[in-house]
């Protein structure tokens, strides 16, 4: 099915690559794992679980940015420290918004014995690997596609996991 393969809609690359800002990235702080309740927006740290109340794994700092496009939406994130972005990783994020696509048609290439009509959730970039998640839209699963670059500078699909 596929519905939500990148290639299937009227966006390039390098169409991805010139809706990002780095200006724009937002820088999400470290929150500890626990209790939490939503008051006006915001989760707020509870002093106990019970009704009302969520758990939320530990956040470690972060830069997100959004890329929004229709019916195209996911978020980059980027390994940052002290309230900053590691500027290599920026270029790195450009890097990759101008492959995506390919690289989005590279994950879904992989056999599987399930079409679970993935969408694009999120892509994460570390000084260590770049990693595409998904979700599927028809069971509840999720799970990422590992690149590595090769000699030339694109990057290569290593695994699923």
């Amino acid at each position: 099915m596929n519905t939500f393969r990148l290639s299937n809609f009227p966006y390039t690359s390098s169409d991805y690559r010139a809706m990002f800002k780095e200006e724009e990235i937002e820088i999400l702080p470290y929150r500890k794992g626990g209790s939490y309740r939503l008051e006006n927006g915001v989760f707020v740290a509870a002093p106990e679980a019970g009704n009302g109340t969520i758990h939320l794994p530990t956040q470690e700092e972060h830069g997100i940015y959004k890329i929004r496009a229709g019916d195209v939406d996911f978020d980059i994130e980027l390994e940052s420290s002290k309230g900053s972005v590691y500027p290599e990783l920026v270029e790195v994020a450009k890097d990759v918004l101008y492959q995506i696509v390919e690289m989005d048609s590279a994950a879904r290439s992989v056999p599987t014995n399930f079409d679970y009509d993935e969408h694009l959730a999120y892509i994460r970039i570390s000084r260590s690997e770049v990693e595409l998640h998904y979700f599927a839209t028809i069971a509840n699963t999720e799970w990422g596609a590992y690149f590595v670059r090769d000699a030339h500078g694109k990057f290569q699909f290593e695994l699923l996991g």
